[in-house]
């Protein structure tokens, strides 16, 4: 499903081109004016950027793909399990409007014309879309937001709001950290061993590090609700950061690309 495409000079990834009633993408870091460690297509000023780039990478990304700042709703990431319901009174937060007051993590929508949009350094992107009841989700799962299975509860969410059926709701996991490279010390094994005890193949120990594998554990969250139908990128960003960001691969010295997902008319 993931197709690689380019408009305008801006390279995107297109999770769900075989659907008709949506559009999404994944932006890479190519295609911006964003320069240093942050170049070039940068997404958010909280990476240190300036409001004037980050401003220019949003257009530039919107013209490529097909949406515009002003009908955009974005989140403000705090690792969190918080998932909101948007409608198009909230266009702009976060983009041209304030960001919202509290950490929010995950939306979802059953409005036309209205993007939703995420930022990443190797946190893991989860795209959600409903063609039967026509809706749409997005989360960000870092770690803590997988323990705490925002994928499966976004999809609980557009249940209850939208009577969405999980069987039906096409699933798409975005470009993030692989289990190749997300080594992690006891404690964060501990805390994923918890929420998922016998799947110990989520895990491999090497010396006194373990490595998650978070494809897998968001996996296993959609799948438990009823999500049959998940595609996933298969890159893993510390691998790739020439191409995505990555936090792990530049310690911190990096900027943010960004996935969206709008319900469009068929």
């Amino acid at each position: 499903m993931f197709l690689k495409k380019e408009v305008g000079g801006v390279p995107f990834y297109a999770p769900f081109d075989d659907a008709n009633g949506v559009r999404a993408a994944i932006s890479t870091r190519y295609g911006g004016v964003s320069e240093g460690h942050l170049a070039s297509l940068n997404l958010r000023v909280s990476c240190g950027d300036t409001e004037e780039n980050v401003k220019e990478n949003l257009q530039r990304f919107g013209n490529a793909v097909g949406f515009s700042p002003e009908n955009t709703v974005t989140t403000k990431q705090e690792h969190t399990t918080h998932i909101l319901r948007v409608t198009k009174k909230d266009a702009g937060i976060g983009t041209v409007l304030p960001p919202f007051s509290e950490g929010v993590d995950g939306l979802i929508t059953n409005e036309k014309g209205l993007a939703l949009l995420t930022y990443y350094a190797d946190c893991v992107p989860v795209l959600l879309y409903d063609p039967v009841q026509k809706a749409a989700g997005i989360c960000h799962s870092g770690w803590r937001g997988t323990v705490g299975k925002i994928a499966a509860k976004t999809v609980l969410k557009m249940h209850e709001a939208f009577s969405s059926r999980p069987s039906d709701i096409l699933a798409a996991i975005g470009p993030h950290i692989g289990a190749c490279c997300f080594e992690v010390d006891a404690p964060v094994y501990e805390a994923f061993y918890e929420v998922f005890p016998s799947e110990n193949g989520f895990a491999e120990k090497k010396g006194e590090k373990y490595h998650i594998d978070l494809t897998e554990a968001v996996k296993k969250a959609l799948y438990d609700v009823g999500v049959e139908k998940i595609a996933d990128s298969g890159i893993c960003t510390a691998c790739h950061a020439d191409e995505f960001f990555s936090h792990r691969k530049t310690g911190g010295k990096r900027g943010c690309f960004g996935a969206m997902i709008m319900l469009t008319e068929e």
